[in-house]
């Protein structure tokens, strides 16, 4: 009993901090980091790279790495809040100058000429197709998503099964040249974009390729297998 008292104390008083913020103090502390990001990470904002329309690994040129791929996505998803947050086009300005840098200094894009977005990591690539289906959601420019279907078309959802082959019975793996590696990280994010490609088919106006329902029973294909396969709670039929 003492214990749940002070588990209770404890969360009263740390929703009761965040009840004396009201929305502009939030509102100001979202625009200050998404501000900190470009100025310190957006290689294009220091003298000399001016051109460089990425984001640097390091912080005011500490790490000028252009071979963490994964890092760009959620750079982009801080600038698409920022852009659904305020309406500012400082933010959205800076869509096209990204999509032109990234796959310029992709460095594992030069590994497959097919594809200047490909990465070996099957979970990368999922996390910049759902920046990049966030960047069509919030822009409504089709090249966003047309892209983001793409890559999940031919990069992602190949690498599902074995169907017939235990102990992985499907699911899609964690690197496009380990085909027999199954975890977490590339089948929820896989299970999103098939979900997230289902839901906004329309709005897209896609006229080719695959049609609607296929990427609904992936996303839910994909999701029962997770469940099953890598669950800790116990399955019941």
């Amino acid at each position: 009993m003492k214990k749940t008292l002070t588990i209770l104390f404890m969360l009263c008083c740390v929703f009761g901090v965040f009840a004396q913020k009201d929305i502009t103090y939030w509102n100001k502390m979202a625009n200050g980091t998404s501000e900190a990001l470009i100025k310190h990470f957006w290689g294009a904002s220091f003298e000399g790279y001016e051109k460089r329309y990425y984001f640097n690994y390091g912080s005011d040129l500490s790490d000028m790495s252009t071979n963490n791929y994964w890092p760009q996505a959620h750079a982009m998803d801080v600038l698409v809040d920022a852009y659904m947050r305020t309406g500012k086009s400082y933010y959205k300005e800076l869509f096209p100058l990204w999509w032109e840098g990234m796959p310029k200094y992709n460095f594992a894009g030069k590994m497959n000429p097919k594809d200047p977005w490909w990465n070996v990591f099957v979970d990368d690539m999922e996390w910049i197709v759902l920046a990049q289906i966030r960047m069509f959601e919030s822009t409504g420019e089709k090249k966003y998503i047309e892209k983001a279907r793409q890559v999940y078309d031919d990069w992602i959802w190949p690498t599902w099964g074995p169907e017939d082959e235990a102990p992985w019975f499907g699911g899609i793996t964690w690197k496009t040249d380990v085909a027999k590696s199954k975890n977490a990280c590339s089948n929820g994010p896989a299970a999103l974009i098939a979900a997230r490609l289902y839901s906004f088919y329309d709005q897209a106006q896609f006229s080719d390729g695959k049609i609607k329902n296929a990427y609904l029973n992936e996303a839910i294909k994909i999701y029962i297998w997770e469940k099953n396969y890598l669950s800790l709670i116990p399955q019941h039929n």
